[in-house]
């Protein structure tokens, strides 16, 4: 597991509430610190998880049964309402409905002209980058404010921006 932040001092914190985890599912997790980088940015721990994991095994359907899963986008959008999907261009061709609903417009536009990003902190906001993390959860915030009227409210200031997680 990676485990990376701005803040020093978690590391233990962040272990601790593993093995909370851990006792909630009735599992001993042996958690063992692979590497450890620190720098002014923050820091990046590799964390090794062992845990009896038999039971997910035993009951985890083969991903053969998905192979020929094919789903329709307005269904995919319909199930992912925060979704943006974009091109290799970096093109914006579909929003799901709550996006849209508060970044009206967000259609045929860039997504590097209409957010950026907060994190993961060493990626870049390009095709190659995000291709590279698939694994990593991007934080965006929008280049323009959004406002009250696009979050359902009446007119008023718009607040700098919105974070979007995904």
């Amino acid at each position: 597991m990676h485990y990376t932040t701005k803040r020093r001092g978690y590391l233990s914190y962040v272990i601790g509430q593993l093995h909370a985890v851990g006792l909630m599912y009735r599992k001993d997790i042996d958690i063992k610190i692979m590497k450890e980088d620190y720098s002014t940015d923050g820091c990046h721990v590799v964390l090794e998880l062992n845990f009896d994991n038999h039971e997910l095994l035993r009951n985890r359907v083969s991903s053969e049964n998905f192979q020929n899963l094919e789903i329709s986008g307005p269904t995919f959008l319909s199930l992912f309402p925060f979704a943006i999907v974009f091109d290799n261009t970096m093109e914006i061709v579909a929003v799901g409905k709550k996006i849209e609903d508060v970044v009206p417009g967000l259609k045929g536009r860039r997504l590097d002209h209409c957010f950026t990003h907060r994190r993961p902190y060493h990626a870049l906001l390009k095709w190659d980058s995000i291709i590279m993390h698939t694994n990593c959860t991007f934080v965006l915030n929008t280049v323009d404010p959004v406002t009250r009227r696009n979050l359902g409210g009446t007119a008023g200031k718009g607040s700098p921006s919105m974070q979007y997680t995904g």
